[in-house]
């Protein structure tokens, strides 16, 4: 069995908070948002050509960012989406950060997350989580949201899944209560939901969104990692680990692995681990492939680049960006 490393690459000072931080495809890009000091917003890019990186466009806006998406970012529409601490929703150019694309006020307070989806001959489409309670569709065709799938509990994270077949699209959100729900974007109707007594749903990611929604992973924050498995998209099993005593601010899946995920914590370490159905196809079986504590600040969130597997980018709460790379990732 291969062993798995973390190599920190490179840690890039920040002038502003990021609270999110996304790898442009196909290049050794990213771009950041956040939040300065003095309340305004920034939005970044940096190119990873030296070693230490270069900030290669950079914009201040009025109002500060807690969001990000490239899921609308295709070869012919370069650009990104962002949600904002006055609920509004942008589209930007990624050659052109002075005005957006798209703007539209779309919840009453904070945007808690953010994603997006769209390309190939199907309708690009942004969905937003927001402290209202509120998840909203948007079809950048048209100016306000198109569906929203009310509730009273705060809304931490959302995700699209199936989005290669435009009519049957599902949504997957994570609340602040512990609850999961899987919307049906066809019938507007919760196809599943289950909750996490005791625990906000702090991040969530579906393996391979583009394809039936077969893996779920959720972070919580009581310090565990759940995972849901599905064959048929509707009935889920689960299972739960404990990486750390703390809030797990982020987890992700591998995009070239779907057995390995990476999560980032409250107390600032960055963990790759590994999960497997056991041989009775109902439980789960965990196994931790490698730790690395990056800060003493809390990590915030991490973005797996689509095209090098293993290589990551991590934001920390104390205005920096790490740049790692995880040895034999897809091979793990």
């Amino acid at each position: 069995t291969k062993i798995s490393e973390i190599i920190p690459c490179s840690h890039i000072p920040l002038p502003f908070c990021s609270f999110e931080a996304k790898w442009i495809p196909k290049s050794c890009r990213f771009v950041t948002i956040g939040l300065y000091a003095r309340g305004s917003g920034s939005i970044t890019i940096y190119d990873l050509s030296t070693d230490s990186g270069v900030i290669e466009k950079q914009s201040e806006k009025k109002h500060p960012f807690k969001c990000l998406t490239l899921g609308t970012c295709i070869d012919s529409f370069r650009n990104f989406a962002t949600g904002d601490y006055q609920g509004n929703v942008c589209v930007w150019d990624i050659e052109s950060l002075d005005t957006p694309l798209f703007s539209s006020s779309g919840h009453s307070s904070i945007i808690n997350s953010i994603d997006g989806c769209g390309g190939n001959d199907t309708p690009f489409e942004l969905v937003t989580a927001g402290r209202d309670g509120n998840v909203k569709i948007w079809d950048l065709r048209q100016k306000s949201a198109v569906t929203t799938l009310t509730s009273t509990i705060d809304c931490w994270s959302v995700a699209f899944g199936n989005t290669k077949k435009s009519q049957e699209r599902v949504v997957v959100a994570g609340y602040s209560n512990g609850d999961i729900r899987l919307f049906d974007l066809k019938t507007n109707k919760v196809r599943w939901e289950t909750k996490i007594e005791g625990k906000g749903i702090c991040s969530i990611d579906l393996h391979k969104k583009e394809k039936e929604v077969s893996e779920i992973i959720a972070t919580t924050t009581n310090s565990d990692v759940y995972v849901f498995s599905s064959l048929k998209g509707t009935f889920f099993s689960k299972d739960s680990f404990q990486i750390e005593s703390s809030t797990i601010w982020s987890g992700r899946f591998l995009p070239q692995n779907q057995n390995v995920f990476g999560t980032v914590d409250q107390n600032g370490n960055f963990t790759v681990s590994k999960w497997k159905k056991g041989s009775d196809k109902k439980g789960m079986i965990f196994e931790e492939l490698s730790k690395a504590s990056l800060s003493t600040k809390p990590l915030l969130s991490l973005d797996w680049n689509l095209d090098k597997s293993g290589l990551c980018l991590i934001t920390s709460l104390d205005h920096s960006i790490h740049v790692v790379y995880v040895t034999h990732a897809q091979d793990l």
